[in-house]
């Protein structure tokens, strides 16, 4: 009896040092079935748990409920996953279904009063690759008006928000920087680049925006640069070189600091349209400008920025280079001189005409 009490707790123990295998739980929501997840409710499919979608069944996530995908959705064709609350764990979704997100545009008269100040329109892609943003057609926003439109889980949102557009469209240029209204979804600020604010939606999201601060506060800065080079140096009025920053429609005022040893140029400058282009051919570009005039102290002026300038300094020589080349070039007027008057007397001679002798 011992015996068998003994092989029994051995079996026992046996057992009880065996790892415990866990199965993963698959839950699917069949045909015409609904698995609606409403406001204040929270689902999760656990890690390693797997939720199947059939054909014609549907998963809602209702605004103000929550979906958190820690394991895997697997959606079967002609299934419909509506997600207007919050998502997370979208990369775990998978599979030939219909999954849509819905994005809601908030009123933007709430938060920008003056006409016309800001106007808005959004696309979506299926990438953020600049090509296909370029071809991507745009919906413009109504002010006055919420909007909601439900877009492919995944995909990209491009947002416009264009300061000022028919007052640049007037004036040629861009006077304002949209990218210093902001745009965001959920809260968070919205990436701004090439013209636009852009995320890729893996949630529900509400896009709201900046409060309206006035249009001075959404000027554009422009860069200024002022070079320097041998011998010179170009400055403004406050002592800054190189690069400026200035918002549109500042005037600007700087001057030109020759070296000692460079002082004997006698030199122009130029002021373009464009930024920090060097080594230009004076005949071309430089060419077709007037040369800038300094007023009486000394000072260039340029009267408003309104984009990207270049100042250009043409002609700084040393002093030793230009006193060297004033020499060749009164030997070349002598030898010029002389070959002249060598001429006139020998065509004198010949009676051509009279000799003269040049002082």
């Amino acid at each position: 009896m011992k015996k068998v009490l003994a092989l029994i707790l051995c079996a026992v123990m046996l057992l009880a040092s065996i790892p415990v295998m866990s199965f993963a739980a698959e839950t699917t929501i069949k045909e015409n079935e609904k698995l609606i997840i409403k406001n204040g409710e929270t689902y999760t499919v656990k890690s390693g748990d797997t939720l199947y979608v059939a054909n014609k069944g549907a998963l809602i996530v209702e605004e103000g409920g929550k979906l958190v995908v820690n394991g895997d959705i697997i959606t079967y064709s002609g299934s419909d996953v509506y997600i207007e609350g919050t998502l997370v764990g979208a990369k775990n979704i998978s599979g030939s279904g219909d999954v849509v997100v819905q994005v809601r545009f908030d009123q933007l008269s709430k938060y920008v009063t003056t006409d016309g100040a800001v106007t808005v329109s959004y696309a979506f892609a299926d990438t953020v690759s600049g090509d296909v943003n370029k071809e991507i057609p745009y919906e413009a926003l109504d002010a006055s008006k919420e909007d909601a439109v439900y877009v492919p889980l995944n995909s990209y949102l491009f947002v416009k928000a264009e300061i000022g557009k028919e007052e640049e469209a007037t004036l040629g240029h861009n006077k304002y920087d949209d990218s210093l209204f902001n745009v965001y979804m959920n809260g968070a600020v919205v990436t701004f680049g090439d013209g636009n604010h852009y995320v890729q939606l893996t949630t529900a999201a509400d896009i709201t925006y900046d409060t309206w601060k006035g249009y001075n506060n959404y000027l554009t800065t422009f860069p200024v640069y002022l070079p320097s080079g041998e011998g010179y140096t170009v400055y403004n009025k406050t002592g800054e070189k190189d690069t400026v920053k200035v918002k549109y429609g500042t005037p600007i005022s700087f001057y030109v600091e020759i070296d000692e040893d460079y002082d004997m140029s006698q030199y122009e400058v130029y002021i373009y349209n464009g930024y920090g282009w060097t080594g230009l051919d004076t005949s071309t570009l430089l060419g077709k400008l007037d040369p800038a005039q300094p007023d009486e102290y000394g000072y260039y002026h340029i009267p408003a920025v309104v984009g990207d300038t270049t100042v250009y300094v043409v002609g700084v020589m040393e002093n030793e280079t230009i006193t060297m080349l004033g020499d060749v070039m009164t030997m070349i007027k002598n030898i010029f001189e002389m070959f002249a008057s060598l001429f006139a007397e020998f065509f004198a001679m010949l009676g051509f005409g009279t000799a003269t002798t040049v002082a």
